[in-house]
């Protein structure tokens, strides 16, 4: 009797297929690092921090990090790189961190505190970004040089911040909403205050008018207390970065960290202090974009 062989074509037309066919297929193959330095960009709402304030309006923290994904170390000079939250939209920088090395696998996490969103409509969406000096790819150094720019930048939509607001309204606490539990790098879970304890936050309103403010949204009192301000002014040119108050000498400016000090009145539970860094009798305002960094007594 003869026998039919019965041949898997399946299996036959896989054997056969090159391996980039396969992985432009989607089959579960895992994608190579680059190869090279390769800064990947995540953000999301801590969904801990979440708290509605008496005029329906709420606090919250936004969170990320910038990562090194890639096979190298990432070298660079100061200034060449800067990592910066803004409203999508919007050219203004919320804030914005400088760094100069990212090691193979090591993340630099950041957070910002938003204070007094009113919800609905007027939630907007958010984006954490990188931004490179335009002359970077020619300065010699393939330390600092990329290699993928579509992980550069991350948003977190109004949407996923609506749901957050949501949530918290409703009692509900949760995982931070807005990226997967397994991409997020040892983040810090800030609990929302309970009982007397003082909450100082400090917000950047306007970088570019320096208008800055520092509220308590604790349940206690907090005494006079001290605000810290890392200012820098990227200059019309769109290439040069200096310190806001380079060349001048003022009292309250530590020039070797490029910080200015300023003292906080004592606020009780839901007060706010605002101050304008621009002025006659404070810093000259340069043509140029605002970046500004803050730390509040006991955060630094």
């Amino acid at each position: 009797m003869k026998q039919t062989k019965k041949i898997n074509w399946g299996w036959m037309f896989l054997s056969v297929l090159p391996v980039a066919s396969l992985l432009a297929a989607g089959l579960g193959f895992a994608e190579p690092a680059i190869a090279g330095p390769d800064l990947q960009v995540r953000v999301w709402v801590d969904a801990r921090s979440v708290h509605k304030n008496s005029n329906n309006t709420y606090n919250f923290t936004i969170r990320g990090y910038v990562k090194n994904v890639g096979t190298v170390n990432y070298v660079s000079r100061q200034n060449q790189q800067v990592l910066f939250l803004h409203k999508v939209g919007s050219s203004q920088h919320i804030a914005d961190w400088h760094f100069t090395r990212l090691n193979r696998g090591q993340a630099m996490n950041v957070h910002v505190p938003v204070i007094n969103q009113p919800g609905g409509e007027f939630v907007p969406s958010y984006e954490l970004a990188l931004s490179f000096d335009p002359d970077i790819y020619m300065d010699r150094n393939s330390a600092n040089d990329d290699r993928n720019s579509r992980n550069n930048q991350a948003t977190i939509s109004s949407r996923t911040i609506s749901g957050a607001f949501a949530r918290a309204s409703g009692g509900v606490q949760g995982r931070p909403v807005g990226v997967r539990t397994g991409g997020l790098d040892n983040p810090i879970i800030l609990p929302k205050p309970r009982g007397k304890l003082t909450d100082l936050i400090p917000v950047v309103v306007n970088a570019n008018q320096g208008a800055i403010q520092v509220k308590n949204i604790g349940g206690g009192s907090a005494g006079s207390s001290k605000l810290f301000v890392i200012c820098s002014v990227v200059l019309s040119d769109g290439r040069n970065t200096v310190p806001c108050a380079a060349g001048l000498h003022m009292p309250n400016y530590d020039a070797a960290n490029n910080t200015l000090m300023y003292r906080i009145p004592a606020l009780r539970p839901g007060a706010s202090h605002a101050l304008r860094l621009f002025g006659p009798r404070a810093l000259p305002r340069r043509p140029g974009i605002y970046g500004m960094k803050l730390f509040a007594d006991g955060e630094r």
